[in-house]
């Protein structure tokens, strides 16, 4: 299984990310820190999971390279958790 972790840059995606997989990556206080995708796997029961940490994206009509590694990602994964800033 595929799960993608999408949303807006900045709203805590990789942070989740590495508390799912236990892959440290680089994060930040301000929008672009990942601008490719990064993969980990964490365990579902008795299956693997892959989850990906998909750049940060504003809209659906990629405006910069980050976005349209996002919008490619879309088409390959079982499951998209949209992570959203709970504050705004």
């Amino acid at each position: 299984m595929k799960i993608l972790l999408m949303g807006n840059p900045n709203v805590g995606k990789s942070v989740i990310f590495s508390r799912l997989t236990g892959v440290r990556v680089i994060v930040s206080n301000y929008p672009g820190t990942t601008v490719s995708y990064t993969r980990g796997l964490m365990k579902l029961g008795d299956e693997t999971a892959e989850v990906i940490d998909v750049p940060g994206t504003y809209t659906l009509e990629p405006t910069c390279k980050a976005e349209e590694v996002a919008l490619q990602m879309l088409d390959t994964g079982d499951v998209v958790i949209n992570v959203v800033n709970a504050t705004n």
